[in-house]
């Protein structure tokens, strides 16, 4: 499933099984930079999800079990 900007530029795209947020994820920026990326696991946030700024670097990390946030890290 892709979500798009108004000018037609991809917001976000995430795999779907059965109707539920169920893979990859990756969010942009508007300017088609990467924003954020994790995985889903039955609609929940699930794993690492990792955020950038729009330059490209990574500024936070945090991991989810089963939609609960469990360790977050910034950049150091």
């Amino acid at each position: 499933f892709k979500s798009l900007f108004p000018d037609s530029t991809i917001h976000f795209e995430v795999e779907l099984k059965n109707g539920f947020k169920d893979g990859a994820f990756t969010e942009y920026y508007e300017g088609g930079a990467v924003k954020m990326k994790g995985r889903f696991r039955n609609d929940k946030r699930d794993g690492s999800w990792r955020m950038y700024n729009e330059g490209g670097d990574l500024i936070l990390r945090r991991t989810y079990e089963d939609n609960e946030l469990k360790r977050e890290k910034g950049s150091d």
